[in-house]
């Protein structure tokens, strides 16, 4: 959990204790390349952070797939629909390579805000990172080639 805590310490400024408490509820969780970590009949009840790996998010029909979202080490992952709205997920989340972090369940983490508010603030932040995350989702679509889109990347 060291680059966890590396990462709470210097995005937001908590003290060391609540830091520890937020640690205390996570659950480690390692992915093999092509693994699912959601698909469409589940709800999205967890908030992973990723510490080692890739993860994309994807949708499909019934003759492809479109990759909608990779995200990499340092980043935060859910589907935000399902996590907020409690109803299944629309896409899948699959690890591209062998990913490795964390897991944090909702109803842990609605106890840790409702009990502190700090990581109400902190949930927040993090709320605002994930919306920056989808205007940059936003930009990416807009380039026209895989080639910037790697670049972009």
């Amino acid at each position: 959990m060291n680059i966890l805590k590396q990462y709470l310490r210097t995005r937001f400024d908590l003290p060391e204790s609540e830091i520890n408490n937020f640690l205390s509820i996570g659950k480690e969780f390692q992915a093999e390349e092509n693994h699912y970590i959601l698909k469409p009949e589940h709800i999205s009840n967890r908030i992973f952070f990723v510490e080692e790996g890739i993860i994309r998010e994807f949708e499909k029909t019934s003759d492809s797939e479109k990759t909608t979202w990779i995200l990499g080490e340092n980043n935060w992952l859910y589907n935000m629909p399902s996590y907020y709205k409690n109803d299944t997920a629309k896409c899948y989340l699959q690890a591209l390579i062998n990913t490795k972090g964390y897991y944090f369940l909702k109803s842990d983490i609605e106890q840790l805000v409702q009990e502190s508010h700090l990581w109400a603030i902190t949930q927040t932040k993090v709320y605002q990172q994930y919306l920056l995350q989808m205007i940059y989702r936003n930009e990416l679509h807009r380039l026209k080639s895989a080639a910037e889109k790697l670049v972009f990347f």
